[in-house]
């Protein structure tokens, strides 16, 4: 399992305006993270929903032909178990996101293994979002 998250200690010189903000402001902070994790979702959902540019095969059980994704691009969906297993948490209050894959095999495709180059789908989403982000909650510190 890995888990991408975005919170409070990933902000910075953010981290103790957040901390000392009226509580609408906090609010506002919460929403955004909160949205800003869906989003983090759907961007490692739709990055795993795409036709692979690697090899071609048939596979069996189930027979099916697939094809893999080429080294340090997303991984192509094959029986869609990836995609099923990636969820969002947040928690009000906590400053806290959780975008999570819970395949047991996310880890390799994350990062690779001595005998696969890595196929990046989280670090990819977050990264995709970040930036805005941080602009998102800076205006709700505003």
């Amino acid at each position: 399992m890995i888990k991408v998250q975005i919170d409070k200690t990933q902000l910075r010189g953010l981290q103790a305006r957040i901390e000392n903000a009226s509580k609408q402001r906090q609010a506002a902070v919460d929403k955004v993270i909160k949205e800003t994790t869906i989003e983090v979702h759907k961007t490692a959902v739709e990055s795993i929903s795409k036709k692979g540019s690697g090899k071609t095969r048939e596979l069996y059980l189930p027979k099916r032909t697939h094809t893999a994704s080429a080294p340090n691009n997303p991984p192509a969906t094959d029986t869609g178990n990836l995609k099923r297993n990636l969820r969002w948490e947040t928690v009000a209050g906590q400053f806290t996101g959780k975008v999570i894959s819970g395949a047991d095999y996310s880890t390799y495709l994350e990062f690779g293994t001595v005998n696969m180059e890595q196929r990046p789908f989280m670090r990819p989403a977050l990264e995709k979002n970040y930036k805005e982000f941080i602009k998102r909650v800076k205006q709700a510190l505003k």
